[in-house]
């Protein structure tokens, strides 16, 4: 409705979107396409090994397996993932330890070469020569790094992407699917909700058990 608005401005006419029957045809549009949305899907172990082999081994290859298995691995929101700088991240006898705001996260090694968070991020930062400011970052077609942030739509585009190379349906994941999965798998290995919400930031146990339902067919 606002570009709408902004078109008829531009052209010296009055918006339509004044009339009272279009501010209503609108939000009955707005209605029914919520009522279709389709949650995205967890991200299984399975699938999050398959993407992570998939992956070419190039910088930005590297630099998105590296923020798949953070993202997964900490259960981190998108915003949360493309915030990270270098110096949030630090290496320990146990893994990696992820600040994240004013909570700490730790991820283990992973059980498998394709799981293992710590390879992962070892290797991005190596191969981008990274010291300091933004841990993700754009690579050109060339390898070359850049120096700005991604924007948390990237995280969208890089778990799509990944899917593809997996053979896998990218209409069923977005860069919602890394901290579903997280808590999907949690759940499934026993951890108690508590226990879930102090490594997602979740506030409440209604959300997190949101995000353990399956979602709805389309």
């Amino acid at each position: 409705m606002f570009a709408i608005a902004d078109v008829h401005r531009a052209a010296s006419f009055e918006p339509p979107t004044h009339d009272i029957h279009v501010r209503v045809a609108a939000l009955r549009v707005e209605r029914d396409q919520r009522a279709r949305f389709r949650p995205t899907s967890p991200l299984s172990v399975d699938e999050l090994e398959a993407m992570s082999h998939a992956l070419p081994s190039t910088r930005s290859g590297s630099r998105d397996r590296a923020m798949l298995l953070l993202g997964f691995g900490g259960g981190l929101r998108r915003s949360e993932l493309v915030a990270l700088d270098v110096r949030d991240v630090q290496p320990t006898r146990r893994g990696l330890r992820v600040h994240v705001g004013e909570r700490t996260v730790v991820l283990p090694f992973g059980s498998r070469p394709g799981l293992c968070a710590v390879t992962a991020w070892r290797t991005w930062v190596s191969a981008a020569r990274l010291t300091r400011g933004a841990l993700f970052r754009p690579v050109d077609r060339h390898g070359h790094v850049g120096t700005r942030r991604l924007s948390d739509r990237a995280v969208a585009l890089v778990v799509k992407r990944a899917a593809v190379l997996a053979d896998l349906d990218p209409t069923r994941y977005s860069g919602d699917s890394l901290r579903r999965g997280l808590v999907r798998a949690a759940a499934d290995r026993g951890a108690p909700e508590w226990g879930i919400m102090a490594q997602t930031g979740h506030r409440t146990r209604r959300l997190v058990r949101d995000y353990m339902r399956d979602p709805p067919s389309a």
